[in-house]
């Protein structure tokens, strides 16, 4: 049956038609809304800036091919110079990097394709004898996104002779070929941009007696004239642990030593313009020498090593006057440890020591004006970059005209570089942020967010300007302007070499001016009051408890002073069992001590047993004696509970323990006996503590790292841990790790984070 037809109504079809459009566009605002919410989500992880230091840690070696210049470093990364900004940046980020570890931040080696100057390789990572595993990263876009290709290798990017050689050439007319020289693994080729690999030299197979154990090839270099065979150039040089120098004339099948070394290695070489091979060979072992040797195209060797001892570390070779020639020694010193000659070509060379200045008292940069800068530059590598010379060293980078005189003037050019390890981040209220890190002490910044600080403006030593590292802050929870620090170098724990390397102490204006602490200024601290943990009893400055780093492994210990640290006794931990722990070796990020905000001479601690179980110690007397609280059991399955870089924090009444990086859940308490699982938030790694945030419920802000519903990033609560806002994912885009966190305690929103290899961020949300 055929229905009949209607007649067209216009008001129906605009009703219906206006009832789809508003669920329509309900729709749409709905997914808008949550692809909105998605991006404010994700586009808060762009609160996150550095803590303008510039510098301070050891930039290891320079890789420059044609108008790009690549530098990299022993723990913060690697960075590609910007030419118009003059500016550093970051290549090993969040968006860089899909497969991403903590170890990609220590770079054993770099190396860019001479025809290609934007196809750049990497090698990568930190093993042990028993673990190898390094990785070689591969870009085409001069790092702004990079390939991962795994090994079975073993790397060290952050051990011994780190600054030594370029372990990475790129054949200078297929940027897919490439050596890399290994520690362990002899040198290593590939055809396909680092795909597959194959063995071009055997390892040397020192044994781990030896003073070259672990060092292997250093130095890679490819003749850009030599001819072209099965797709490679066919002269290779190669520097060898033991051996010296080899060269090959067959494309890396055969090898002939040029230049044989038994007693080092071959620390840096260069070809220079007009086809000569100039190399440093450092001695390893009591008595053994260093030298400068030259080599031209036939192999014949000459000896031209400047008149001082060195040790020889690196060489640079003007491209345009490929006679210009300058070597340095691994340390510089005033006055001494780099030479210069003109003549590099002659039988005999002049060389000419090279004083160095700093120019305009380090480009401003306050800290480092503050430095030992004029005393010691620990050398990484000397290359030659748009017509000028540049130095990586151990704080920094460095640049100087290139005509070469007896006198080189350095200005700093570090702008960018951010690689100190931080261990500590405290902000007094009242005062500046205080920083520790680890070789460059304790800095205070009058304005962390200020991206171009002026002189006066930036990071600045309010104490203890020489080299030396800082482990914690901490300060009074009733007198803001009452801060203590613990500074120890770790290079000299003990102190007797220069005593003055112990340098813990207190300052009574918010970290504007310090005193060293009584007993370690008469020497009579007890030796093992070293690293770890320092904490301020409420309502009495001079009541200070410090929980040393347990370097022996032997027994777990706590001091007391009630002088302002002018006496330290030992408390009495009753109860102590076998395999219990508060603070174990240095190297790793405990927080585990707080006193109590309220109660005069109340201090807690958080340790742990071989398990991973949480144990919370609490004094009553000023850290006198201590007994325990509180154990949590077992660690949970698969994870590391509270063995490794724990933290506790104290705040409006609660404790609130968190397990560290590997852990799982952490704990909280209103009565210090009661403690709940919380693992709204797992593996929290750092806690801190800040102001209310604006239109929040009034309750401190909570901040740490770690991972809800497998999400892992930077979190804030602001109800004691039941429910976690994420703030970014890895802070800045560096995932280098994390070592600590606080919050501001007077501006709501404000977080300060200390990284393990990237200096300290700042973010405001």
């Amino acid at each position: 049956m055929r229905h009949r037809a209607e007649p067209f109504n216009r008001q129906s079809l605009t009703a219906n038609l206006g009832s789809i459009g508003v669920l329509f566009l309900v729709l749409v605002l709905v997914v808008v809304s949550l692809v909105l919410a998605r991006s404010v989500r994700m586009d808060r992880g762009e609160g996150f800036s550095p803590v303008v230091i510039r510098g301070g840690g050891f930039v290891t070696g320079l890789t420059v091919q044609g108008d790009s210049m690549y530098a990299r470093t022993d723990v913060g990364g690697a960075y590609r110079f910007d030419k118009d900004s003059e500016q550093w940046e970051q290549m090993i980020t969040t968006s860089s990097v899909s497969d991403r570890r903590p170890s990609d931040y220590q770079v054993e080696a770099l190396g860019a394709a001479p025809s290609d100057p934007a196809t750049v390789y990497m090698l990568v990572g930190a093993t042990s004898p028993e673990s190898p595993g390094a990785r070689v990263l591969s870009s085409r876009d001069a790092g702004r996104n990079w390939t991962v290709h795994s090994t079975d290798w073993y790397v060290g990017g952050n051990d011994k002779w780190r600054q030594s050689g370029a372990r990475i050439a790129v054949d200078p007319s297929d940027p897919r070929v490439l050596f890399v020289g290994t520690r362990r693994n002899g040198l290593q080729m590939s055809r396909d941009g680092g795909q597959t690999w194959e063995s071009a030299m055997a390892p040397t197979g020192f044994d781990s007696s030896s003073d070259l154990y672990s060092i292997g090839v250093t130095s890679v270099v490819i003749d850009p004239s030599s001819p072209v065979v099965d797709g490679r150039h066919s002269v290779v040089w190669a520097g060898v642990a033991g051996v010296g120098l080899m060269r090959s004339l067959d494309g890396a099948r055969s090898w002939t030593p040029v230049s044989p070394f038994s007693n080092g290695f071959v620390s840096d070489m260069t070809l220079t313009s007009n086809g000569t091979m100039v190399a440093c060979f450092y001695g390893v072992g009591e008595g053994s020498a260093s030298y400068v040797r030259r080599m031209d195209a036939s192999g014949q060797v000459v000896d031209i090593t400047p008149p001082a001892a060195g040790p020889w570390l690196t060489v640079a070779s003007d491209p345009s006057r490929p006679a210009n020639l300058l070597v340095a020694s691994d340390a510089v010193k005033k006055g001494v440890g780099i030479f210069t000659t003109r003549n590099g070509d002659a039988p005999k060379l002049d060389w000419v020591a090279a004083s160095t200045t700093i120019v305009d008292g380090a480009d401003g940069t306050t800290w480092l004006t503050d430095s030992d800068v004029f005393d010691y530059l620990s050398t990484g590598q000397i290359r030659y970059f748009g017509g000028e010379i540049w130095f990586a060293e151990g704080m920094g980078m460095w640049r100087s005209h290139s005509d070469l005189d007896d006198s080189l003037r350095w200005q700093f050019a570090s702008d960018g570089i951010e690689e100190l390890v931080g261990d500590a981040v405290y902000k007094p209220a009242g005062a500046p942020l205080l920083t520790a890190a680890g070789d460059r002490g304790l800095m205070r910044h009058p304005d962390p967010t200020d991206r171009e600080p002026s002189r006066g403006h930036e990071a600045a030593f309010p104490y203890r300007s020489k080299f030396g590292s800082a482990w914690d802050i901490s300060g009074s929870p009733t007198d803001p302007a009452f801060v203590v620090a613990v500074l120890d170098d770790y290079q000299d724990l003990s102190g007797r070499t220069v005593p003055e390397r112990r340098a813990s102490g207190y300052s009574t204006d918010g970290g504007a001016t310090w005193s060293r602490f009584g007993a370690l200024s008469n020497g009579t601290a007890p030796p093992d009051l070293l690293l770890g943990n320092i904490a301020v009893a409420a309502h009495d400055n001079s009541n200070l408890v410090w929980v040393p780093s347990n370097l022996t492994g032997v027994e777990t210990k706590v001091y007391y002073s009630r002088d302002l640290g002018a006496t330290w006794s030992s408390g009495q931990m009753n109860g102590l069992e076998a395999g219990q722990f508060l603070h174990n070796p240095y190297v790793q990020a405990r927080k585990i001590l707080v006193a109590d905000p309220n109660a005069q001479g109340h201090f807690y601690a958080l340790g742990s047993d071989a398990t991973g179980a949480a144990i919370v110690w609490e004094s009553v007397d000023g850290g006198a004696t201590w007994n325990v609280t509180w154990k949590s059991g077992s660690a949970e399955a698969g994870t590391n509970g509270f063995k490794f870089d724990s933290t506790l924090v104290a705040t409006d009444g609660y404790l609130i323990a968190a397990p560290g990086r590997g852990g799982g859940c952490f704990y909280r308490s209103r009565d210090r006996e009661q403690w709940e699982k919380m693992c709204t938030l797992g593996g929290a790694q750092g806690m801190g503590v800040g102001a209310p945030i604006a239109g929040g419920n009034g309750n401190a802000a909570l901040y740490s790292y770690g991972t809800v519903e497998g999400d892992t990033g930077i979190y804030r609560s602001t109800d004691y841990g039941s429910r976690w806002e994420r703030l970014s994912g890895e802070p800045n885009g560096i995932y280098v790790g994390i070592r600590a966190i606080a919050g501001d305690p007077e501006i709501g929103g404000r977080v300060y984070v200390a990284l393990a290899g990237g200096g300290f961020l700042v973010g405001q949300f």
